[in-house]
């Protein structure tokens, strides 16, 4: 069933602060030398260690919204944090991203689901010195490559970034 931690954002709905929802309980079954730096949750909050949140707010400051918390591993509790990106952004280059809606009915209410499945392609000049965002229409957290380099030269651990700057290639002809 959904919980806040499930249900943050909707499209024509404002996503609820971090600060409003209940502080998570984030448990790791095996040992904290297991525990990697970065964790998605089913919405559009992500978990975060405490050395990779210093490390992007020193990049980007104030650039998350954030409430600290501990993870329990199976030997120690650590510090890490619950975050989501301030930056909401309308990215989407729609002349260049395929994007197929479909409505579905369920229990006699439609509902509206968006799907971009070649890729995205964002709008260079949407994300002049952002390091990160979120977009309105496709979640997810996206990273610059600055900020994916810089946390991989910092050691981070358990990182899946897609660079805003690396969106699938489409061949549009062979010359």
């Amino acid at each position: 069933p959904p919980t806040p931690w499930t249900v943050i954002v909707a499209r024509k709905k404002p996503r609820a602060p971090l600060t409003a929802l209940p502080a998570p309980e984030v448990v790791f079954a095996g040992p904290s030398s297991d525990v990697v730096d970065f964790y998605s949750a089913p919405a559009h909050a992500f978990f975060i260690s405490d050395a990779l949140f210093r490390l992007i707010d020193a990049i980007d400051a104030d650039s998350l919204e954030h409430v600290e918390i501990y993870l329990r591993a199976s030997d120690a509790d650590l510090p890490f944090h619950a975050v989501m990106p301030r930056g909401v952004l309308e990215a989407i280059d729609t002349r260049r991203t395929k994007i197929v809606i479909k409505y579905d009915s369920v229990g006699g209410t439609y509902f509206q689901r968006v799907r971009f499945p070649e890729g995205l392609v964002f709008k260079n000049e949407a994300l002049q010195g952002t390091a990160s965002f979120s977009d309105l229409d496709a979640p997810g957290w996206y990273w610059s490559k600055d900020l994916i380099e810089r946390a991989q030269a910092g050691g981070s651990r358990g990182l899946y970034a897609q660079s805003v700057a690396s969106s699938p290639a489409r061949e549009i002809a062979r010359l």
